[in-house]
């Protein structure tokens, strides 16, 4: 995963510019501002990246950064209730690209276990972002409800358990209860 230093500089730069992001067309958008020397380049700004990535900052932070993360979120909060519509509009258009490209995901897993595996660990990160974003839909549909309930399942019929699949130190973050699929791994053949 990232460091620290990194995800606090996407927040920054994603807050800088989530209002314009809101109030676009565009689902995914590039930021203007740079990544940390030496760290991989900002993904592009979504609702999802953004709860994910405040969601594993939160216990990495000291005193300091603790009070500025929590100004952050309170401007996060004013904006979202601000722009109620146009945020569940994002919010549930991306739970439907999330959604698909877990999907394709699993098909491309249950077709090829050992070419598919060991890319779990990034790409459950989509299935974070769908549960982040579901109390932010407009409504919820049953059709989604029910993908999700199939996916779950043939991941279940699929999985390994054992420890935090993140790094060390934001487990706390992501409880096993409501993040049961962090906590483990697919099986490497069928």
């Amino acid at each position: 995963m990232v460091s620290k230093r990194y995800d606090l500089g996407y927040l920054k730069a994603g807050m800088g510019e989530i209002e314009d992001y809101l109030l676009s067309n565009q689902l995914y958008w590039t930021l203007g501002s740079s990544s940390p020397p030496g760290e991989p380049i900002f993904p592009q700004l979504t609702l999802g990246t953004l709860l994910l990535v405040s969601k594993r900052l939160k216990p990495q932070l000291d005193e300091r950064e603790k009070n500025e993360f929590a100004d952050e979120l309170s401007k996060l909060k004013k904006i979202e209730h601000q722009w109620k519509s146009a945020w569940s509009q994002k919010a549930s258009r991306e739970f439907q690209a999330r959604l698909n490209l877990w999907r394709n995901y699993l098909d491309d897993y249950r077709d090829h276990p050992m070419e598919n595996y060991d890319r779990y660990a990034y790409e459950v990160s989509r299935r974070v972002v769908i549960d982040l974003l579901r109390p932010y839909l407009e409504k919820t549909s049953t059709y989604y409800d029910q993908i999700l309930v199939g996916l779950d399942e043939i991941l279940r019929g699929n999985f390994v358990r054992s420890s935090f699949l993140w790094e060390k130190g934001i487990e706390q973050s992501f409880p096993s209860t409501d993040y049961w699929y962090l906590y483990g791994r697919l099986r490497e053949n069928e």
